[in-house]
């Protein structure tokens, strides 16, 4: 299978929690893709010059949507 790239997961300034747009792209688009066993899914966290104070933020982030995508829930509207 050739590359996919999804939109990207933007999260507020300095935190590491998905909000509903997050979701949406994990949940609607991403997750069926997850479940045929050709793919693999590649998380990368990022940061802000701003954050770098903030170790672990960009771990935090990619940990945090991992579980979005596994717990397969919270979509919005």
């Amino acid at each position: 299978p050739q590359a996919v790239r999804f939109g990207d997961v933007v999260f507020p300034k300095g935190s590491a929690r998905v909000n509903n747009c997050g979701k949406r792209i994990l949940l609607e688009e991403l997750q069926q893709r997850a479940a045929d066993l050709d793919y693999e899914i590649v998380l990368v966290g990022h940061i802000d010059n701003d954050e770098r104070a903030m170790r672990g933020l960009d771990r935090r982030r990619v940990l945090n949507t991992a579980a979005v995508l596994s717990g397969g829930t919270g979509t919005c509207g």
